[in-house]
């Protein structure tokens, strides 16, 4: 028997929808869902960041979602419903960094794993690559983080 996690019943639907991050958007089509996330069938899941808005065609409801696991070209999204974090004055320092939507070599960033993973978890900033390979760039969420009070 295979134990469920999830907090709501989702429900089988076939509707269109927007991805959207960073300026761009991708179109996708919503498999199921319930109040708490769906699941998305995406051109390419390597494509699709972390945290995205997702639009849907019919109604045009915007969501804030975040990736909870990936099968090929299906995704799994769970609705963030919870207030933003609060920036700190180093997480704005380092988000200057990433000025705009481009990636940038980790090499070029201040080193600080602790910093980085809290950006990540966030979801202000996103990963690529291994090793000396490294990239980050800011996301959609990590430009509004930019601009809100700093947690003094």
């Amino acid at each position: 028997m295979i134990d469920e996690r999830r907090k709501s019943l989702r429900t089988d639907v076939e509707e269109m929808a927007y991805i959207s991050a960073s300026g761009s958007s991708t179109r996708c089509r919503i498999t199921n869902m319930s109040d708490d996330g769906a699941a998305l069938d995406v051109p390419d899941a390597s494509f699709i960041p972390n945290c995205f808005q997702l639009m849907t065609e019919r109604d045009r409801i915007v969501r804030t979602c975040r990736i909870v696991w990936i099968k090929q070209n299906r995704i799994g999204v769970e609705f963030e419903t919870k207030e933003p974090p609060v920036i700190t004055h180093r997480e704005r320092q380092f988000l200057q960094y990433l000025r705009d939507t481009n990636w940038q070599r980790a090499a070029t960033l201040p080193n600080s794993s602790k910093l980085i993973s809290k950006l990540l978890e966030n979801g202000w900033v996103e990963r690529r690559g291994e090793g000396n390979n490294v990239a980050y760039r800011i996301t959609s969420n990590g430009l509004a983080a930019k601009i809100r009070p700093v947690k003094i």
